[in-house]
Formats: structure tokens, sequence, C-alpha cells
């Protein structure tokens, strides 16, 4: 059986640990909001609030939405925010 273990920090690193193989995805934001309910408010004006998503803050202090899933790529997600698997 596999172990997967996923962390997130505030830089925004993904950093996936399968076994004693690492693979680490790293999220730059297209865009980023001063506070987090500025990226709520993003992500609703654009119509994404019902998919499954995430808050993140870089190293600035700064937010963004990153989306889960393939039901944002079929909603276009992808375009305006990032996604992720």
């Amino acid at each position: 059986m596999l172990d997967n273990t996923v962390t997130v920090d505030v830089t925004g690193e993904l950093r996936t640990e399968e076994n004693d193989m690492n693979r680490e995805f790293t999220i730059t934001a297209p865009k980023t909001y001063a506070t987090a309910d500025n990226a709520r408010k993003a992500v609703a004006k654009k119509g994404f609030e019902g998919l499954r998503h995430f808050i993140m803050i870089d190293e600035e202090g700064r937010f963004f939405p990153v989306f889960v899933g393939e039901a944002a790529m079929q909603d276009g997600v992808h375009f305006h925010f990032n996604v992720v698997g």
C-alpha cells in the first residue's frame, strides 16, 4: 500500500511524497488579493463558488484561490485561476 502525504505551506508550494520518491509542485498565482474575502469575491464574480477550492497565501501574505478536480477544468476555471488534479 502506498503512503501518500500532501502538504501545502504558506509559500504556495504543494509537496507530494510517495514512498521515497518526491514530487514537488509550485503554485504561482496569476493574480493575488489583499484579503481572503477579496479572493472569495473574485471566485463568486466568475461564478465558480460552487466548485471545490481552497484559498492559499503567498510569501507576501496575499491570497489566491486554487481549485481542485475535473469539474473545475470542465467549467473553464483554468482560464482564470489555478486548478490542481
